[in-house]
């Protein structure tokens, strides 16, 4: 296939030979000068002088010393000037914004398509005077209800009156906002291209210019072909198939509509009538349809397409086209290993540059992470900024003070405990939000920030960083840009909206790719597709939305005022890329064009409206076959199986000596969750940044204030009145509990001067916690005099079993919460009572049968099993290790929330029938528990059987080893 710039380049040659450098050639883009130029070296088979190549807006801007001012810059400048018409200390910068740009559109439209902008403004100010009901499209009342701030209804005279008189005067708007640019010498695109043509006089630099690939242009460009086409100094390449021109009278012909035109205006330098150029459309193809579920299946498919009769062999006559290019990213990372080149001429999203993740994090540490009262952040936000990978080239202690916040949960760490050195002070230095210079300081804290970052960013692997080292130079750019911006006095805003600015600027730009342009298989998007031809395309995610891609009317110019003074309107905007669409498979054989027929996450999930068309209109030589797109296999339920237990888990077996309540439950629960916790030593992560306070946290917290208050009371023999005065001392009590949430939450020990700073999160809980320990003391009050025998008792037995390789011997136990010796009130005989504090609103509400129940868990009736097993195991290990005179033993489970009641009893119990069995003395089964315990710890350490998956799935729902499993 020779393509399009083929055919040009030897047509160029054979008319003017191979010097060509009194010729510009203009394009409507870069991208395909770069092509033609190896074309034309191709060609020429020899050395030759080559012309210039320019763009169309380049051209247009050399004529005249007025520069396109920064987009920024326009709307603000248009504030000032609306304000000096409409102004009102309701009317801020920020809430026109939105407005401005969308004027600033209309401006533009008007100067390109040289309309009369008095009539034009005439006339909709008529339209909306005569139009009593002033119907507005829903995108036309969303603006104009955030502009007035007003809710739009049929009734609101007060929003009509307003919107005419803005109306009436935007005329004298528009040609005072081109005075005040133009004193500046700045103007917008249009009407610096308005201007060039209005003043006539063109300063050129070649004696030849050459348009080529054109399609649809404004008035301003006709009119500058025009100018040098009387001068004879203009020659066009149109590129156009007889398929979709006016005379075949086909829906597809509204990809002909502007080219039509253009041909009867300016010929055509390549002769009608080859229809080796031009009537290509009728040739063979080969057409597939393919219908995807999600954008990641297409993505994936790339590989096997590109594998496909070899098409990644043909280098740059293969191309990927994307019609969402938000795909890239995807795209790029399902390219197959083994292909030989590729060119990305779609830039990489700046906003998906790891820079752009910092700056939102650092805007929103500012923001919603900083309180100014007390100068401190919060400790989730500050997270979110020293774990980002380029905080360690801020400083080399962000990740020492990150771990050092976290360990001790310093969740209001104050800013002056977080500047380590002056280069964390870019981070945490406060800025007076008061102040006028809040956003500059703002901005300029950013731009410090990412040169700081790239003067100490790897010298090294050049290559490799480049795309890090040139995304740090476009953000660096962009925020001094702002910066300016703000100091000249031109960009005032409330911080929302320079947030808002700054994210929407980024997400704008885009980073080059470096390489060869004409090499290897080309990646780009639509637009980037103009005048290029392909022997192989696959056109991705090609829907109704995408392609064509946004065709809103986005004016308040209505249609029809838009229509009869040539402005652009949603058919022109369709037109356009009809004809892109057809321009892409025009002279190509081997089309696959994939769409997303998903309706998921708001997605319509139809085809493009041009693929209809091809179906209904195609030429008898196209094969359009339609294919589904799978994930590329079955799925299938994934099933835990079982872990055998090979030399290094028996190694790590070997290796273990203890074994808690805790793990031995995890074992009984589920082996497999054994295995990752205590083999694989995979910990649960039970830490947070979050400023909350979890069920874990709450209990320990408890637990700790309740031993610090009893140890404080100094006594063995707990009386009445020793509570009651407990019971009184309500910032005694208080004390306790912060002495706690230090220890507990905020990892501070020993007699360090702090004090907790509680959010209100932190405060509920605080009180709660009082209340809990409050319950506490009343029930003991009616239990005293009792001795507390310890308060966090450690217990541990060493317990020696049989395994397969011989005996061996694992110390067993843990930290009891508190042992007291209380009276029996029924049989007034003294009992040891070992007791776990339950904080939890888990009452046991399906008690177990007997001790073999314990070891034997069951789907339904084991839910609290685990309180069961540490209970009786700590007061079993309590029981043997008494000497003398012993007393009988009991485990108890104290449930707070539950102990108001009068017949609270903690002793734990059975229920085998319809009545309670409580475990008065646990030396009753002692020897069923102690048997039961050896056979499940030699089954752990018995490395000829395996760790099997518990046969419960619904324990899988909340394990942290899940993914693991399934």
């Amino acid at each position: 296939m020779t393509s399009f710039l083929e055919h040009i380049a030897e047509d160029i040659i054979a008319k003017h030979g191979t010097d060509l450098s009194d010729i510009t050639i203009v394009f409507p883009n870069k991208r395909a000068s770069l092509f033609l130029n190896e074309a034309l070296a191709l060609k020429a088979g020899k050395p030759m002088w080559s012309p210039q190549y320019v763009t169309i807006s380049e051209l247009f801007r050399s004529q005249t010393e007025t520069v396109v001012a920064d987009p920024i810059k326009l709307v603000c400048e248009l504030f000032k000037v609306y304000s000096v018409y409409h102004g009102s200390a309701e009317l801020t910068l920020d809430k026109f914004y939105g407005w401005g740009q969308l004027m600033i559109a209309d401006f533009d439209d008007i100067d390109k398509n040289m309309a009369d902008a008095d009539a034009v403004f005439s006339n909709v100010t008529a339209f909306h005077e005569l139009e009593s009901k002033m119907e507005f499209t829903p995108e036309q009342k969303k603006a104009i209800e955030r502009f007035f701030n007003i809710v739009l209804d049929n009734e609101n005279s007060e929003l009509k009156e307003n919107f005419i008189k803005a109306w009436n005067s935007l005329a004298e708007i528009y040609h005072k906002f081109n005075e005040t640019l133009a004193n500046e010498g700045l103007a917008y695109e249009g009407a610096l291209y308005r201007k060039v043509i209005e003043d006539g006089k063109l300063r050129l630099n070649s004696g030849k210019y050459i348009f080529v690939g054109f399609n649809v242009v404004q008035e301003v460009e006709i009119r500058l072909f025009s100018m040098l086409h009387e001068e004879g100094r203009a020659l066009f390449y149109w590129d156009y198939d007889e398929y979709f021109m006016h005379e075949h009278n086909t829906v597809a012909n509204e990809a002909g509509k502007y080219i039509s035109r253009l041909r009867e205006k300016f010929a055509n330098q390549l002769a009608p009538n080859r229809t080796d150029i031009f009537d290509t459309m009728k040739e063979k193809k080969e057409i597939k349809y393919i219908c995807a579920q999600t954008e990641n299946i297409q993505a994936r498919y790339i590989s096997q397409w590109l594998n496909d009769n070899n098409r990644m062999l043909h280098g740059r006559r293969t191309a990927i086209v994307m019609c969402d290019e938000t795909l890239l990213r995807t795209i790029i990372h399902c390219l197959p290993s083994e292909i030989p080149a590729v060119n990305v001429t779609t830039g990489y999203p700046l906003s998906q540059a790891p820079i752009t993740t910092l700056i939102t994090n650092f805007l929103a540490l500012h923001s919603e992470g900083y309180a100014e009262d007390g100068h401190v952040f919060r400790l989730h936000f500050i997270n979110s900024v020293l774990s980002h990978p380029y905080s360690r080239y801020i400083s080399e202690k962000a990740l020492l003070l990150r771990a050092e916040l976290n360990k001790h949960h310093r969740y209001f760490p104050k800013s002056e405990e977080l500047m380590l050195d002056e280069h964390l002070s870019l981070l945490f230095a406060p800025v007076d939000m008061a102040s006028e210079n809040y956003n500059r300081q703002i901005t300029k804290r950013m731009a410090d920030i990412v040169k700081h970052i790239a003067m100490h960013f790897p010298k090294e692997n050049v290559q490799e960083n480049g795309f890090a080292v040139e995304s740090l130079f476009r953000t660096y750019t962009l925020l001094t840009r702002i910066e300016n911006l703000i100091t000249a006095g031109d960009l005032i805003v409330g911080f929302e909206t320079l947030r808002r600015l700054i994210m929407q600027i980024i997400g704008t730009t885009s980073i080059p790719f470096h390489g060869e342009p004409v090499e290897g298989v080309q990646i780009m998007g639509v637009l980037e597709t103009r005048n290029l031809d392909f022997d192989h395309v696959l056109i991705l995610s090609c829907n109704e939305g995408n392609m064509p891609k946004g065709v809103s009317d986005s004016s308040f110019i209505p249609h029809s005022i838009r229509y009869g003074h040539g402005l652009t309107t949603i058919e022109n905007k369709v037109s356009v890329y009809a004809y892109y669409f057809n321009s892409i498979i025009q002279r190509c054989k081997d089309v696959t064009i994939v769409y997303n027929n998903s309706t998921e996450g708001g997605q319509t999930g139809e085809m493009s409206r041009f693929m209809v068309q091809m179906m209904v209109e195609k030429p008898n030589t196209w094969n359009i076959s339609k294919h589904v797109l799978s994930a590329g296999q079955n799925t299938r339920a994934s099933i835990p199986t079982d872990i055998p237990k090979d030399k290094k888990v028996a190694t790590v077996l070997e290796n273990i000596d203890y074994l808690s309540p805790t793990a031995i439950n995890n074992y009984l629960y589920c082996q497999l969750r054994f295995f990752y916790r205590y083999v694989a030593r995979l910990k649960e992560n039970n830490e947070s940044d979050d400023d909350t306070i979890d069920n874990r946290i709450f209990g320990l917290i408890f637990h700790d204030a309740t031993e610090i208050l009893y140890n404080k009371a100094g006594e063995s023999i707990i009386t009445r009145s020793t509570l009651q005065a407990l019971l009184k001392d309500k910032a005694g009590i208080y004390r306790a509990i912060d002495e706690a949430f230090k220890k507990e939450l905020f990892k501070v020990n020993g007699n360090y001067d702090f004090k907790p700073n509680y959010n209100g999160i932190q405060l509920i809980n605080r009180e709660v916690i009082r209340q809990y320990v409050e319950m506490l003391i009343r029930l003991d009050i009616k239990l005293a005099p009792f001795i507390i025998i310890g308060l966090e008792y450690d217990v541990f037995e060493d317990i020696t079993i049989q395994t397969n390789n011989g005996e061996r011997t694992i110390k067993v136990g843990g930290r009891i919460d508190r042992i007291d010796k209380v009276t029996d009130p029924e049989s007034g005989q003294e009992i040891i009572r070992v007791v776990d504090y339950k904080t939890s609103s888990r009452e046991i509400t399906s008690p177990l049968a007997d001790v073999e129940a314990v070891f034997y868990p069951q789907a339904k009736r084991d839910r609290h099993r685990d309180y069961y097993f540490q209970s009786m195991l700590y007061a079993m290990l309590i029981s043997r290790q008494q000497k003398g005179n012993r007393k009988p033993v009991s485990p108890a489970l104290l449930f707070i929330q539950h102990s108001y009641a009068d017949d609270t009893n903690p002793i734990l119990f059975f229920k085998p029938g319809k009545e309670k069995e409580y475990i008065n003395d646990i030396a009753s089964m002692e020897n069923s528990f102690m048997e039961n315990t050896k056979r499940i710890m030699a089954e752990i350490f018995d490395t000829t059987t395996t760790f099997k998956p518990t046969k419960v799935s619904e324990r899988c729902n909340l394990c942290p080893y899940k993914k693991l499993c399934w």
